[in-house]
């Protein structure tokens, strides 16, 4: 039978037996730095889309706490693949052609 210091300390070397493993395992695999940060990055904005009513763009920047015309570039360069899911794009009447019908 082991004594408490005993079992204590048996079970911090098993600890730090298995996190070098994890560690070693980890840090042996070569991994993409750019690609991982971009699908952190598509999570995001995914999750914030998700998360505003309607998927609208401006909401989901306020709430990433960042431009809306930085998320929108964001996701029309980096993730177009994110633009069925924002609310769809309504462009204003330019102020040009209001005046030249009254």
């Amino acid at each position: 039978m082991l004594l408490p210091f005993e079992a204590t300390q048996l079970a911090l070397e098993l600890l730090r037996e298995k996190e070098t493993e994890t560690t070693s395992t980890l840090f042996n695999m070569p991994i993409d730095l750019d690609r991982e940060v971009l699908m952190y990055e598509r999570e995001l904005i995914r999750q914030a889309l998700a998360k505003v009513e309607g998927g609208s763009v401006v909401d989901a920047a306020k709430w990433l706490g960042i431009s809306y015309q930085l998320l929108t570039h964001r996701i029309k360069k980096k993730h177009p693949e994110l633009i069925k899911e924002r609310s769809p794009v309504f462009r204003r009447p330019s102020r040009k052609t209001e005046r030249r019908r009254k």
